[in-house]
């Protein structure tokens, strides 16, 4: 086999078969469909001037940069942590299987339910008012700045000190000795 060399074009009007290397040395262009049958490598960048369609998983060995939006269309599972450098917004619910931790202040501009308990380890402002369906136990003093208005009956179990006057606007009623 002896080499064959040609100054000019080749054209084959069938199919070309070779059983060995073809190497070309500079550009190739295909006007239609490639089809290869084994692994593809390349040693640089590949570049595509419009869509590129996957039907099968994608795996990168390295980072991913994307220089616009990422548009997923079924669920997204990250099997360690997500950095997020900007603002997100979430159209939907947040749903979180363990415990959330903040680092600074949670603001909520709408309605906060909890179906357990709140417990907080400092002092807690309201900037209006308190409303309670239920019972309200205080495990230690009550101070109140102002007047206490109460629309019904108050009970005491034990004894009751004033440091001041006493005003009744209606009858008085004992029923034991007044000393």
């Amino acid at each position: 086999a002896k080499d064959v060399s040609l100054n000019s074009k080749l054209f084959v009007s069938n199919d070309v078969s070779m059983d060995s290397l073809l190497m070309v040395g500079n550009d190739v262009s295909l006007n239609s469909k490639l089809f290869v049958s084994n692994d593809v490598s390349m040693d640089s960048h590949l570049m595509v001037g419009d869509d590129v369609s996957l039907n099968s998983k994608l795996f990168v060995n390295d980072d991913v940069s994307f220089n616009a939006n990422l548009t997923v269309g079924n669920d997204v599972s990250i099997n360690s942590k997500l950095f997020v450098s900007n603002d997100v917004s979430m159209d939907s619910h947040l749903m979180v299987g363990n415990d959330v931790s903040l680092n600074s202040k949670l603001f909520v501009s709408n309605d906060v339910s909890m179906d357990s308990h709140l417990i907080v380890g400092n002092d807690v402002s309201l900037n209006s008012k308190l409303f309670v369906n239920d019972d309200v136990s205080f495990n230690a003093n009550l101070m109140v700045g102002n007047d206490v208005s109460l629309n019904s009956k108050l009970f005491v179990s034990n004894d009751v000190s004033m440091d001041s006057h006493l005003m009744v606007g209606d009858d008085v009623s004992l029923n034991s000795k007044l000393f």
